[in-house]
């Protein structure tokens, strides 16, 4: 009985940790950023396509 409450604690404990991985990941990286970046690039008024 007491292995699997450690056992039961010891996945908790994993999912958690899974759990607040993942969304620290999805918080720093929203999906639609990668693709406003990209239409930003294609303009011309963007720094980066001006020319010095």
């Amino acid at each position: 009985m007491a292995l699997e409450l450690v056992e039961g604690a010891v996945l908790g404990t994993v999912f958690a940790a899974l759990h607040d991985v993942v969304k620290v990941a999805l918080v720093q990286t929203p999906p639609w950023r990668s693709q406003v970046h990209s239409r930003l690039a294609k303009t011309t008024d963007h720094p980066t396509n001006r020319r010095t």
